[in-house]
């Protein structure tokens, strides 16, 4: 008898035990914590913090090669984990360039990249944002004398060197030559431009012929300037065409012209449309630039800039070349 009341006495003292351990530990668990939660208390993980903002605008006229630039710098923003804004101007004018420059300045963006036109408004507008705070990086064609922060693209003075030296050497370094765009108002081809006279003035026996270029007061268009060209050096040697997207109408108004003799067509750019007329027999030389390479690279410095990571960025950041021919465009062999 004694034992069996031993026993539950025992079992009744060891449920009280339990019951008030039980009571304990209910009362202190909302403030016992794990080390896991003290780790995530001491060393956050902010994913609320705003990505910074980057401003992509470029020209929807260059649809081909723009088409390239946004693909890149898409995936490069989504590598770097920062938004990009895109926007398109529907022509490439300053007045347009100016326009969407103040939205983004207004939007309070970060960063500004932006297919460059040079132009005074644009100098300072661009001007405006980088006192603002907005750093302005320009790509393809430069403003020069503006506070962007670097330009990234081709050397266009390098590839009018190699321009010239292609075709003389195509011509014997004898013969004459016609530049057909607006070579007077763009940055990008009036480096061309200084890059072909600097090796063109070597070789005296090559004759540059510049027909009436464009200004504020008359749009001179490839077609216009051909004709020009044709009626008063009927039997020209080649032609070089300053913009790809133009290149179709020399070829058209050469052809309807009732002499048929041939002429060499240079492009400054190898759109699609310009290696279908190289494999054509139509053009002979293209350049060739690298317009992903822009697109990665712009948003690459955009962000070290924003960083500020490795200040200050070069001056320029310039993008391979390469000149493609008829057999390039027949392998089809990249133009990027």
């Amino acid at each position: 008898m004694n034992k069996w009341l031993m026993i539950l006495v025992l079992t009744v003292f060891s449920a009280s035990m339990l019951f008030s351990f039980y009571r304990i530990y209910l009362i202190y668990k909302p403030t016992m914590t794990t080390l896991q939660e003290i780790e995530a208390y001491t060393n956050p993980v902010f994913d609320d913090v705003p990505k910074k903002r980057i401003t992509l605008i470029i020209p929807g006229i260059r649809q081909e090669q723009m088409a390239l630039v946004e693909k890149e710098a898409l995936a490069s923003a989504e590598a770097l984990h920062v938004h990009l804004d895109i926007k398109r101007t529907l022509n490439e004018t300053a007045q347009e360039l100016v326009k969407e420059v103040e939205v983004a300045i207004s939007s309070k963006t970060d960063g500004i990249i932006l297919y460059g036109v040079d132009d005074l408004n644009v100098r300072q507008v661009i001007n405006k944002a980088t006192k603002k705070g907005i750093a302005v990086i320009t790509i393809g064609n430069d403003v020069p004398n503006s506070l962007r922060k670097t330009y990234i693209g081709s050397n266009h003075q390098f590839s009018g060197k190699i321009m010239a030296n292609t075709i003389m050497e195509k011509l014997d370094h004898k013969g004459s030559v016609g530049i057909i765009g607006d070579y007077q108002t763009s940055f990008m081809n009036t480096h061309r431009l200084l890059g072909m006279n600097q090796s063109f003035q070597e070789y005296p026996s090559i004759e540059v012929i510049y027909p009436l270029a464009s200004n504020q007061d008359r749009i001179w268009t490839a077609p216009e300037q051909t004709n020009e060209v044709l009626n008063q050096y009927p039997a020209i040697d080649a032609f070089i065409v300053l913009n790809g997207n133009e290149v179709s109408k020399v070829v058209s108004t050469i052809k309807s012209r009732v002499n048929k003799q041939k002429h060499l067509i240079y492009s400054f750019d190898a759109t699609e449309e310009v290696r279908e007329l190289m494999e054509e027999s139509e053009v002979e030389i293209a350049i060739a630039h690298d317009y992903q390479q822009i697109g990665a690279k712009s948003m690459d410095l955009m962000t070290q800039w924003l960083a500020a990571e490795e200040l200050p960025l070069p001056m320029e950041k310039y993008t391979s070349i390469h000149i493609i021919d008829e057999l390039d465009a027949k392998e089809g062999v990249a133009s990027e």
